[in-house]
């Protein structure tokens, strides 16, 4: 997605208007809004079919509705949608009956990300998203620049800020690169790929396969039919295999595994084939004071994003990663305003699927004097954190759901409600067992966790806040808790020494007061 050749970006005082291949854009953003809520549909699918028999004359017409109102949507994004670039603002004006106005001065925007959507390649655009590091409102969109002026106003973005940059209108006017620029993604430094195989590793370990099968609870009926009668095109009759199976067992057990396969296969290559389709050609580089992550098989993405403005550095694995040997590394930037659920956001840089010591090598080349996760002395939660919530929750619980049952129903259910009690225990025992807090002269560390494990590591000056929570029964014992507040979340770190939570407070705040460094 990077030219070499010499970008000019000419100031725009009057309104400028998106080129029309921005209908376009508008109308693949539809589609991809339907087609993450179809899952949700299928019920109603399930259910409304019945009616469309014999009213295909009004189905047609109100699917024909449908389009020309989709498209009609997408000219009026186009048409209503207007921005210019001034010396060192940009502005948008969007909105048919509801108008906003959006002013963002370039030395706000945290980062740039210039996407580039298949039909885009024909044509030379590019989309480029400018993230604020404020609230999601306060995010901007130019869904059409051409690539020689979306290279320009990046780099007019990033030396924004520069004390060596006093004539940034210039800088606008006629971004024309070096020599030594113009081949600026040959004088990157290369810090890490992906193969394909490390992208289908990630999809079979961080698929949300659990979800999709609750999911699909709802159309249980459908689909027991239709596998059904998959088998029986197999030669095989459920109805049989069960009959036989009458106090056997490992027949029973097999042919519930056999279907339990028969679903899963086809959801985990879904996840594979969505993880291939976001993070192919995966290259994260680095140049200057910035990394550069670009990726993506249909569209080409490209998020440049300073070192500086790293506010944490995350470690993610599920178990399924740790049996593996994997992990995902997350660069974490402000996340305020933004959907943190989703692990692909503009605010984040991701390395998917990574080796311990690729992990290693990545967090030395951001932060060298950081140690990595797996050589800190981590101290442990008190007992007493387990403790409460068995006495607190489990107890309780376990009494009155096992005498529920056994009064209204029958002993056996009991003992299933209490058994699913001391598995919840069990899994809270692992949590406890794994969280963990360490600090040294510039981070701090933080672990946490039930079957897998997150790490988390920040330097101290990018606190914005410390606090110190205690309730009646901590304060008995001289327990604490501290809660970091960074600009990417929040960190608890719980049920640690009185005395050590304090230590910790009063060393964040020194840290921050004498070092007087810019979080961002």
């Amino acid at each position: 997605m990077t030219t070499s050749s010499p970008s000019t970006l000419t100031l725009q005082p009057s309104w400028q208007r998106l080129s029309p291949i921005a209908i376009v854009y508008f109308l693949f953003d539809v589609i991809k809004s339907l087609s993450q809520s179809f899952i949700y549909l299928i019920p109603g699918g399930v259910v409304g079919h019945r009616y469309i028999s014999g009213h295909e004359n009004e189905f047609l017409i109100g699917a024909i509705g449908f389009i020309v109102l989709v498209c009609a949507r997408c000219f009026a994004s186009y048409w209503y949608y207007q921005y210019r670039i001034s010396q060192d603002t940009f502005e948008v004006s969007v909105g048919l009956f509801k108008k906003r106005y959006l002013n963002l001065p370039f030395e706000r925007i945290q980062n740039v990300k210039l996407e580039q959507p298949l039909i885009y390649r024909f044509t030379g655009h590019v989309a480029v998203t400018l993230d604020s590091a404020g609230s999601k409102d306060e995010e901007a969109k130019i869904y059409a620049l051409t690539q020689q002026d979306a290279n320009a106003l990046r780099e007019a973005i990033l030396l924004a800020r520069k004390a060596d940059q006093p004539d940034l209108q210039a800088t606008i006017v006629n971004t024309t690169p070096s020599p030594a620029n113009q081949g600026a993604e040959q004088d990157e430094q290369l810090l890490n790929t992906r193969s394909v195989l490390d992208l289908v590793i990630h999809g079979v370990a961080n698929n949300r396969l659990w979800i999709l099968l609750g999911a699909l609870l709802s159309a249980q009926d459908v689909l027991l039919s239709w596998m059904e009668g998959l088998l029986s095109d197999l030669g095989l009759n459920i109805d049989d295999v069960i009959a036989q199976a009458t106090g056997s067992w490992w027949q029973i057990s097999a042919a519930a595994l056999m279907l339990f396969l028969l679903l899963l296969i086809p959801l985990s290559l879904l996840s594979i084939l969505g993880s291939i389709i976001v993070f192919y050609n995966y290259r994260l580089s680095c140049l200057s004071d910035r990394y550069i992550r670009r990726c993506g098989l249909f569209t080409r993405q490209e998020v440049s994003v300073r070192l500086s403005r790293i506010q944490m550095i995350e470690s993610k694995q599920d178990w399924l990663d740790r049996l593996i040997g994997r992990t995902n590394l997350v660069f974490q930037q402000n996340l305020s305003g933004s959907d943190s659920r989703s692990i692909e956001t503009v605010s984040s840089l991701v390395v998917p699927s990574v080796k311990a010591h690729e992990r290693d090598a990545l967090i030395a080349e951001t932060w060298p004097d950081a140690q990595p996760f797996t050589k800190v002395q981590y101290r442990s939660a008190s007992p007493y954190y387990f403790l409460y919530f068995l006495t607190l929750f489990v107890l309780p619980l376990s009494i009155v759901t096992s005498t529920a049952l056994w009064v209204y129903l029958d002993v056996g259910y009991a003992l299933a409600g209490v058994s699913v009690l001391i598995i919840i225990a069990l899994l809270f025992f692992c949590h406890w067992r794994r969280l963990g807090f360490a600090a040294d002269d510039h981070y701090y560390y933080v672990r946490s966790g039930i079957l897998g494990v997150r790490y988390v590591c920040f330097p101290i000056y990018k606190l914005q806040q410390v606090s110190i929570e205690q309730s009646l029964l901590m304060t008995k014992r001289k327990l604490a808790s501290v809660k970091f507040v960074l600009a990417s979340g929040a960190i608890v770190v719980p049920y640690i020494d009185e005395s050590l939570a304090y230590d910790i407070a009063n060393q964040a705040l020194y840290k921050t007061e004498s070092l007087k460094k810019s979080w961002m």
